[in-house]
């Protein structure tokens, strides 16, 4: 099933960053992206993921406990630092005018279960697939 799991995230993932770039772009991700990569960054996400995805799936067999609890975890571990670079690195919660005056803290609470929420629907759907 791993390499049904790096499938299915590159895909969710290009999907994901192709449709929120082009609903975000003008009032929040053209304040922190350079503009030349609007339709790159959809792309660099999907394959970004995909072999993020294979390192999890690789993990999640060496770690000890539930393989499909451990990927869960790795994803809200994903979103908590990957937010921590969006936010402190490329200023998600201080330079788009909607985000001014956010507190930071609750960006990166939010993010771990919502990326948690994310890989969570991957292998629930990679699940039924290998299933049926």
């Amino acid at each position: 099933m791993r390499w049904l799991l790096v499938i299915a995230a590159g895909v969710f993932y290009l999907l994901v960053w192709t449709i929120v770039l082009l609903w975000g772009w003008d009032w929040f991700y053209a304040y922190i992206f350079p503009g030349w990569t609007g339709y790159l960054l959809p792309l660099l996400f999907g394959v970004g993921y995909a072999l993020l995805a294979l390192g999890m799936g690789w993990l999640c067999l060496k770690l000890p406990g539930s393989p499909a609890v451990t990927w869960c975890v790795l994803g809200g571990l994903e979103g908590l630092l990957s937010h921590i670079y969006a936010i402190y690195g490329l200023g998600a919660a201080s330079k788009p005018p909607i985000m001014q005056g956010t507190n930071p803290f609750a960006v990166l609470f939010f993010a771990v279960f919502k990326k948690a929420s994310y890989w969570s629907f991957i292998l629930l759907f990679c699940g039924l697939l290998w299933w049926y």
